[in-house]
């Protein structure tokens, strides 16, 4: 079983920074490991991290975007935590005022997946239906009126942390569906509330002898809220 509790502040946005806007948010990740299932695992791993993203634009509907991410990916025991520096590049292009696709790659120095892919195509195929088809994350959302919306989406995870021990990096992936529901109670104040399956899922060692284990699949439940603060 795990417990995971995640945080995201959007902390700040510049306009006409080197010909682009910026952005700045600060992500907090931390996931308990409801014992250790009989393969020694760490009692959590956790990323606290800067999301900073910087976006310029051409003409013909043409954009890139770049991304940092630097931060701590630490079982958090001591005071030497694994700091590393995920970075991404990505074009994007807008083909109508309905469809919009992006392509790109995410570096990840330090981690067992080193690349990973950015795809996708969003498609407002109604005022009220919304398709975000790629990877590592896929959403289609309906809103049903002002207040109530939901969605189904598809995503990716797959991170890798820095232990203290022998081993010196864990690295937890699964392939997750759901579906959610969310209320929009003012323009200050959203709760959700989602249910799916986390499938495909396997812990593995950089040093470690014994292979990639693999775990049952396994429902979950998510809940959370966003305001401003």
């Amino acid at each position: 079983s795990i417990l995971e509790m995640r945080a995201d502040w959007e902390a700040a946005y510049l306009r006409n920074v080197v010909g682009g806007n910026l952005d700045l948010d600060v992500r907090i990740r931390d996931t308990l490991l409801m014992g250790g299932a009989r393969i020694d695992l760490p009692d959590q791993v956790a990323e606290i991290a800067l999301d900073a993203g910087w976006v310029k634009r051409f003409n013909q509907g043409f954009a890139f975007e770049g991304r940092v991410t630097p931060g701590i990916y630490s079982d958090m025991k001591g005071f030497d935590l694994g700091f590393f520096v995920p970075f991404s590049a990505a074009g994007i292009k807008t083909f109508s005022r309905e469809i919009s696709g992006i392509a790109g790659l995410q570096i990840r120095p330090g981690f067992n997946q080193f690349v990973m892919p950015i795809i996708g195509l969003e498609w407002e195929i109604l005022k009220s239906l919304r398709l975000e088809a790629g990877l590592p994350k896929s959403r289609i959302l309906w809103y049903i009126n002002r207040e109530w919306s939901t969605y189904a989406g598809f995503e990716w995870f797959n991170m890798s942390y820095d232990l203290h021990d022998d081993r010196e990096r864990i690295t937890l992936e699964d392939y997750r569906i759901q579906l959610g529901v969310a209320f929009r109670q003012s323009d200050r104040l959203e709760f959700y509330g989602e249910m799916g399956r986390a499938m495909n899922r396997t812990v593995s060692f950089k040093e470690d002898d014994r292979p990639e284990i693999d775990i049952a699949s396994a429902p979950f439940i998510r809940l959370g809220v966003g305001a401003p603060f």
